[in-house]
């Protein structure tokens, strides 16, 4: 079975600048997929480089069908929704607001707005609570939630998360995994940008690494975990 996303050589570019060298990765139906590495490692930089929003060259492959010569707002129309690193909630609004929003990107119907917001809101039952809440007011934990239930109002058949822990506590941190996995196992496969490498090595199926640009080991998230040099760089054993 052929993978449901597939990047061959793919390069990407901040002006003049190369910043994703010749990045080879797949994710395929029903997979959580780990990208971990430092800080700069390129990590974001792949995630926008599927998503369009920035200069590439390469071949990225969904569902069979080329679309790196596509605009970012027919990738997300195919099905890929990326939740980008830092929220990036809409403060002035509301939840419900910012939930209608994810739906209207894709062009959804008024009744298919509100079957969304039904969705979102049995995955993260604390924004019903705060449905009428503005975005400010909420928590770090609440307002990446927001992010994610956004995101799922588009729909998406592979959903890309870029750190969605960062910033948040612990135990926050756990039951957001614990929804994410939730999300998973209804049938959305996702790409996972994750600083808690532990956490993220528990919770994926494979595991791709990356330094300065450049993929440079995958395989099983249990072999990986037991990598002595993925233990010494990011586990702290």
């Amino acid at each position: 079975m052929s993978a449901m996303l597939k990047l061959a050589s793919v390069s990407a570019f901040y002006g003049p600048m190369q910043s994703l060298h010749e990045a080879s990765l797949e994710v395929d139906q029903g997979e959580i997929v780990v990208l971990i590495g430092a800080n700069g490692a390129g990590k974001s930089t792949l995630l926008r480089a599927i998503s369009g929003v920035i200069q590439r060259r390469g071949e990225i492959s969904f569902l069979g069908e080329r679309i790196d010569r596509l605009e970012p707002e027919d990738i997300v129309r195919l099905g890929i929704v990326h939740v980008p690193e830092g929220r990036r909630i809409f403060p002035g609004m509301t939840v419900r607001e910012n939930l209608e929003v994810g739906g209207h990107a894709v062009g959804r119907s008024a009744a298919g707005i509100r079957q969304g917001i039904e969705e979102a809101l049995a995955h993260f039952p604390r924004l019903k609570d705060r449905i009428g809440s503005y975005g400010w007011s909420l928590s770090g934990g609440e307002q990446q939630m927001l992010a994610v239930g956004r995101g799922l109002m588009a729909q998406p058949k592979l959903l890309m998360l870029d750190e969605p822990s960062l910033g948040l506590a612990p135990l926050v941190t756990r039951d957001l995994f614990d929804i994410v996995r939730g999300i998973n196992e209804s049938g959305v496969p996702m790409l996972l940008v994750e600083q808690n490498v532990g956490l993220a090595l528990r919770y994926g199926q494979r595991c791709y690494v990356m330094e300065t640009g450049n993929i440079v080991k995958h395989g099983p998230t249990a072999t990986m975990a037991d990598d002595p040099v993925i233990a010494k760089a990011y586990l702290g054993s």
